[in-house]
């Protein structure tokens, strides 16, 4: 591909969620970021194990008790090993947006569940390991299953 990693500070990174918004990322560290890569990071087992991990461990009762409607924001960078690193959530970049669930307990709940997350296969370019961005906006009340075992809830 002829592309070259770049130190770059992460105030210059701009994720999918962010660019939807119309939103610039904040600075939460420098780190090497890389883009675009030749592969996606992957949840062990894929796409619906990653649904089914996030269904199976969060507490429903905490998520769709909260008197608020709307997302909780997340923001991670899976590294070149794969792990879940620098989580972020509603961060200031995001707080102007009318939809943002700020109840403690959710948002209490939401960190212990990514932050409890398998490693996962590292993105890569050029057939090396690299660290990305990823977003991840979570619907309160939760009601939109995802994880084909569970989607009869």
């Amino acid at each position: 591909m002829g592309l070259a990693a770049q130190e770059i500070d992460t105030t210059q990174i701009i994720d999918p969620i962010e660019s939807q918004l119309g939103l610039a990322a904040q600075e939460i560290d420098t780190i090497q970021i890389i883009d675009p890569i030749e592969s996606q990071p992957i949840f062990p087992g894929g796409e619906n194990a990653f649904w089914c991990y996030l269904e199976g461990s969060l507490n429903f009762e905490i998520l769709n008790s909260c008197n608020q409607s709307g997302r909780v924001f997340t923001f991670f960078i899976i590294d070149s090993v794969g792990e879940v690193k620098n989580l972020e959530i509603n961060p200031d970049r995001v707080k102007s947006l009318k939809s943002i669930v700020d109840d403690k307990k959710v948002i209490e709940e939401i960190v212990r569940v990514i932050n409890l997350m398998p490693r996962w296969k590292p993105a890569q370019l050029g057939g090396k390991n690299v660290p990305i961005r990823y977003s991840l906006p979570i619907k309160i009340p939760y009601t939109d299953f995802r994880c084909i075992k569970n989607s009869k809830k």
